[in-house]
């Protein structure tokens, strides 16, 4: 049993207060999106090497602003404005795309080839690498207390339990890689922000006739904190201008208003009929949506390859 535990194979527990290896999370609070339903055991962080995530972190962060990449954007704009003649002949597979040149006689002479990125949908990856990971903590533990209880542990059993702990590890770095560049890139360390669900109504007609349906759907964004409190407390001035308002004609209907009075109500009126203050409510929250979409949700784990890029750039 003494050969196991020197393994180290603690699957959490106390950390040491100098312990600098620990990766620092966002307050989990915020509701960040994306990023509270990620989140994993309070432990599984405490068993990462630092130096392996900032690495990848690092290289998806060089892939992204690669050379390579950053050709291979502009390239997709130029293909269309350039070979889209009739001397030339461009021909998309997959993840490939050929450009050929068709001479009046003879065989077609292939110009360029694109080989695109390879993507990865980060919210998605992370989703799947947290089934995976829930799944085999809950065997190693398992395997972990087997091997605790029993009185003669094979050297197979031993390795084959290091392997399956490395191949746990592994996962953990993955996640964790994938969710810091997600943060990082979208600087969503910002503790004044709140998830938000904006509904919009969508009306699907169906093809075989005039008919429709009507659905009401969602998506979440991410808007300031300091955004939603200046819009509620301006909804909540308007509130109390139209039960004033209100009041006010009360008032007027038992005619025991004084002209000074009547001034005051036609002013509350105006106020509460002025659309200034919503027209500047939407724009705030149409920046924030903004913001939102134009988030990075992918990341690139393999750079394109473009031939003969000089010639297209």
């Amino acid at each position: 049993m003494d050969q196991i535990k020197e393994t180290n194979i603690m699957m959490g527990g106390a950390k040491k207060e100098d312990d600098e290896s620990e990766i620092l999370e966002p307050n989990l609070n915020n509701d960040l999106l994306f990023y509270h339903d990620y989140s994993l055991h309070k432990h599984d962080e405490r068993l990462i090497d630092k130096e392996i995530v900032e690495a990848k972190v690092k290289k998806l962060y060089d892939n992204f602003h690669s050379e390579e990449y950053q050709n291979y954007l502009r390239v997709l704009t130029i293909i269309p404005k350039r070979f889209m003649k009739k001397n030339y002949k461009v021909k998309y597979e997959g993840n490939m795309i050929e450009i050929y040149q068709l001479p009046k006689t003879g065989k077609p002479k292939e110009l360029h080839k694109i080989v695109g990125p390879k993507y990865v949908n980060i919210p998605d990856k992370l989703e799947e690498l947290k089934k995976i990971i829930l799944v085999e903590r809950e065997n190693l533990l398992d395997k972990y207390n087997q091997l605790l209880l029993s009185d003669n542990v094979l050297p197979l059993e031993k390795n084959q339990f290091i392997d399956d702990k490395k191949q746990f590890l592994d996962y953990l770095h993955e996640y964790y890689s994938y969710k810091k560049f997600y943060m990082d890139i979208n600087n969503l360390y910002d503790e004044n922000k709140r998830k938000i669900v904006l509904f919009e109504l969508v009306r699907d007609k169906h093809q075989d006739n005039d008919s429709h349906i009507d659905n009401l759907e969602g998506d979440d964004y991410l808007i300031k904190e300091e955004t939603i409190n200046k819009i509620n407390e301006q909804k909540l001035n308007k509130l109390n201008l139209y039960n004033n308002i209100l009041k006010n004609l009360q008032l007027i209907n038992d005619k025991k208003v004084d002209k000074e009075t009547m001034k005051n109500i036609e002013d509350e009126i105006k106020e509460y009929l002025d659309m200034e203050t919503e027209k500047e409510n939407k724009r705030l929250i149409d920046l924030e949506i903004k913001a939102t979409k134009n988030m990075v949700k992918y990341a690139i784990i393999e750079k394109p390859s473009i031939t003969n890029v000089d010639r297209l750039l």
